[in-house]
């Protein structure tokens, strides 16, 4: 519904947006489950996984890198907060 709105008023897309649909959600819900099951079960962060996939997906690098250290901040401090 955002989308639409936006391109109602002609909203200045950038070329690396990504225009989210109902089969790229499913897929992406999917696959970040597996990612976090493996993840989980190798004992590495969910950042690495993920990183790649939002590549694939079309996403701007540095907006992959950012939110990957995002991810990996908020695993590794919630583990800290776990073993204090």
């Amino acid at each position: 519904k955002k989308q639409k709105l936006k391109d109602a008023v002609r909203y200045p897309w950038q070329p690396n947006d990504v225009i989210w649909d109902l089969k790229k959600i499913r897929f992406y819900s999917i696959f970040t489950f597996f990612a976090g099951v493996v993840a989980g079960l190798i004992g590495i962060g969910g950042g690495m996984v993920l990183g790649p996939l939002m590549l694939v997906l079309g996403i701007h690098p540095r907006v992959s890198t950012a939110t990957t250290a995002a991810m990996i901040v908020l695993t590794s401090s919630s583990v800290a907060v776990m073993f204090v």
